[in-house]
């Protein structure tokens, strides 16, 4: 919810009535004092630049905007409000609340102003009576002068700014030209905002599809094959059939698995990054841990160590391997995996292939066959803009291909 800001009291007393001459002696004080208008000006925007580049916070740099325009030119009144589900809100406001009878006026123009100021995307200038001004008609005017700025960025209305001068202040023409570069770096910094809460969010939900992602790929199949066996053991108890030490050796052996998948899975989830060991060595440590827990013969070829690859690709080449391999293991019934990791100039291609059962290819027409893993291998070569090709013959085996372009560091 936005917050309404209220301060920066400035008088006491009763409303004044307005006199021209008190006026006129304003705009005759004001040609003496330009070059401290100026210095105020500039102040103002480096105020404005400076609280965007350290407030991450939109209704606190609303509030320190409002602050900066009401303590640099003594603006009477001082309101920002911004757009939330197409309404205007006020989100802060700042100036002297001692003309009590004022304050439903100013409350009133400023609504009517804010909102033509969005409709137009320009600048809006009033009087005290609600005649329309240019800025040009401010160098000699005796009346109270009210401004309404949208904040406007990339053709987009994120709210506006409103001011109104009171006896003792005014607005000159170049003051219109610090307000407008004022509002549009406030609608800069709060699409900035904006830009930073959504990709906070797209990182988030990256980092729960990664974690879905580990954890689909190491423990849900072993689990689900534990509980398979266990809930056969569990009918033979019900059928007295005797139940072979072979048969309890086999499940122990599921549950080692599990457990070792597991830790790998927490380990794998601690950190993004691989190390300093190159992409090569990897791999081939994952088929060398292949061989030791099953029957199943591996080689590695590469003409080169996969080194010198950006952060990114490398991690999602070892991910996409490890789900390979993984999916190999646990239901190929294969005999021998090949993997070749290869570089043409800039692109890395990386081919797994083996000899076990294969499947039919009609499902991944549509994106399916999730139970094997093959969703998250897809959504892990687009992260990184790679192409990735799978082929599975049944009896045959499966060949899966991932190739990426402008896959290494720029060296500078």
């Amino acid at each position: 919810m936005f917050r309404k800001f209220l301060a920066g009291r400035q008088g006491q007393g009763d409303s004044p009535a307005v006199d021209s001459s008190v006026i006129g002696d304003v705009a005759s004080n004001s040609g003496t004092t330009s070059t401290s208008r100026d210095v105020e000006r500039l102040r103002a925007v480096l105020d404005t630049a400076g609280q965007i580049s350290l407030l991450q916070d939109i209704n606190q740099l609303a509030i320190s905007t409002a602050r900066t325009l009401n303590q640099r030119f003594n603006y009477y009144h001082v309101k920002i409000y911004l757009l939330e589900d197409f309404e205007f809100v006020t989100a802060a406001e700042v100036g002297d609340d001692s003309l009590e009878d004022n304050l439903d006026s100013v409350s009133t123009a400023s609504d009517s102003m804010v909102s033509e100021a969005a409709g137009l995307k320009n600048m809006v200038i009033r009087d005290r009576s609600g005649a329309r001004m240019s800025a040009s008609d401010l160098e000699n005017s005796i009346d109270l002068a009210q401004v309404a700025v949208p904040l406007l960025a990339f053709e987009e209305i994120f709210g506006a700014i409103y001011i109104q001068c009171g006896l003792d202040s005014f607005v000159t023409p170049e003051d219109t030209e610090t307000v407008s570069v004022i509002a549009r770096q406030l609608a800069v910094g709060i699409n900035n905002i904006h830009l930073r809460d959504d990709v906070k969010e797209q990182a988030t939900n990256d980092e729960r599809r990664r974690i879905a992602r580990e954890l689909h790929d190491s423990v849900a199949g072993d689990l689900a094959a534990l509980l398979w066996q266990t809930e056969d053991l569990v009918s033979q108890l019900a059928s007295g059939e005797e139940i072979s030490m072979d048969r309890i050796k086999e499940i122990r052996d599921v549950t080692k698995e599990t457990l070792a998948d597991s830790r790998r899975a927490v380990w794998n989830l601690r950190s993004e990054s691989i190390g300093p060991r190159p992409l090569s060595e990897l791999l081939e440590a994952e088929l060398s841990s292949l061989e030791k827990i099953s029957n199943i013969k591996t080689r590695l070829s590469a003409d080169f160590l996969g080194t010198g690859l950006t952060p990114q690709v490398e991690l999602a080449l070892l991910r996409i391997g490890q789900e390979a391999i993984n999916n190999i293991r646990r239901h190929s019934n294969a005999s021998h995996v090949d993997i070749t990791l290869s570089r043409d100039a800039d692109t890395v291609t990386v081919v797994i292939e083996d000899n076990g059962l294969g499947f039919t290819e009609g499902p991944l027409a549509d994106g399916g066959m999730a139970g094997f893993g093959l969703t998250s291998m897809r959504e892990r070569a687009f992260s990184v803009g790679a192409e990735l090709k799978i082929k599975s013959v049944p009896g045959e085996g499966t060949r899966i291909e991932v190739k990426v372009q402008n896959a290494l560091e720029q060296s500078n």
